[in-house]
Parts: C-alpha cells; structure tokens; sequence
C-alpha cells in the first residue's frame, strides 16, 4: 500500500509540477530582447514605456492584442487602399455620372499631352500635334483596359472589378511596425487567444532582466550588443 501511495504522490508531483515549470522557464523570444535592446541605454521604466507605445499604437489603444483585431485591420487597410485605387479613376469621371467616357479622358488627359517634352540633350520643346494625339492615345488605352465588356464605357463596377483585382496581388497585411500578429500571439501566457497589456508588460520585463546582465537596473551599450549578438540578425 505505502508503494502504491508514494507513486501515485510521484505522478501527481510530476503532473503539477511540469506545465508550470514549462511556463516559468518559457524563452523570451528572440524579437523581444532585440526590442529591449535598441535604443540608448534605459532602465526598466523607460524601455517599458516605449514599447508600451508601439504595443498601444498596434492595438488602436485597446490594450488587447488578438488574431480577430489583426484581420480586422488588414480589413481596413485592404478598404483604404481600394478607396485609393477607385479614386485615382473618378477623378477622370468629369461629369460625375459614375463612368468613364473616352470624352472625358481627352479633357482629363489634355494638360498631360500638351505639356513639354525634354530633349536627350535637355531641351524642353512643345509637342507637335502628332505627338500630343499619340500621347494621348496611350494614356487612353491604358484606362480602357478596364472596359472588359468593350462598350467604350469604363463604370464603376468595372473600375471595383480592377481595384480588387489589384488588391490580389499586394501584401496590404504588412503593417509599418515591429509587432505583428504571429509575433504577439508568442506573448499568450494564459492560452486565451488575446495579449493583453498585462502580460505583453510582463515579457518586456522578462526580455528586460535577460539583458542587464549585471542586474543594475540600467542596460548598458555594452549589455545591449551582448543581447543582439547573442540572438543574431533580426528575422
């Protein structure tokens, strides 16, 4: 009986023991002590504040990081630039019906095909007339691309139809910051599916002691160049 005992008090040491071992003893990522170690040298206060302002801007100030908040903004982005994209085109909609007509192209392109044209030896000389109806024929062609159904015609729906398409082919997902989703999520302690402020603050500090090697509270140039060493070029 005391054998039976001692073992199953073994298993259940072994069982509490181990996924929180795992959690206590978790790397800090390499990104985040790179973070950490940019920058002149700082103590803990100063470096959490600004990495808290990249985090705040990331998440819109919500202090909540998700995968859901990510789509959403790629969402958003993926508007903003096909708003961009359809409003480069309406503004040759002179008439503001809500299509193009070869009409309105020779008004928008006029200025275009009149302008002076630049010699190889830096001359400025004015188009001939020849020159100006060929310039404005190749501006024109490349819009009417858009015309899929040939009617001479380009409308709204056609002018969506190429926006979208254009939207295919870009990464409108790559956000101008350090922090992205896949990097983030990395900082999900509790497993939930959200960072919270909390526990993004708290891998900070976790990357901030691993790199004051000496524990003084203050990183130095020197513990700085250690930490990106130590961890290689970004990725």
């Amino acid at each position: 009986m005391f054998r039976v005992v001692l073992l199953a008090t073994s298993m259940l040491n072994l069982s509490t023991s181990g996924p929180a071992s795992d959690a206590q003893k978790s790397p800090v990522p390499g990104w985040l002590v790179s973070l950490v170690a940019q920058g002149t040298e700082s103590n803990l206060e100063k470096t959490q504040l600004r990495l808290t302002s990249v985090f705040d801007q990331v998440t819109n100030g919500s202090g909540v990081a998700s995968y859901e908040l990510f789509k959403w903004k790629e969402a958003a982005l993926r508007a903003q630039r096909r708003s961009m994209l359809l409003s480069s085109m309406l503004t040759k909609d002179i008439n503001g019906d809500g299509t193009i007509t070869k009409d309105e192209l020779d008004i928008f392109y006029a200025p275009t095909s009149t302008a002076k044209l630049q010699t190889n030896l830096g001359i400025t000389v004015t188009p001939t007339k020849e020159q100006q109806a060929e310039i404005l024929q190749k501006a024109e062609e490349k819009d009417f691309k858009l015309d899929t159904n040939g009617d001479g015609r380009i409308t709204f729906e056609e002018m969506l139809q190429d926006a979208n398409k254009k939207l295919e082919g870009e990464n409108v997902g790559s956000y101008p910051s350090v922090l992205n989703s896949d990097k983030l999520m990395m900082l999900d302690a509790n497993s939930d599916g959200v960072v919270t402020r909390d526990e993004y603050l708290a891998s900070v500090t976790k990357a901030y002691k691993q790199v004051d090697t000496n524990g003084d509270g203050i990183i130095s140039q020197q513990e700085m160049r250690a930490a990106l060493a130590s961890i290689g070029p970004p990725k």
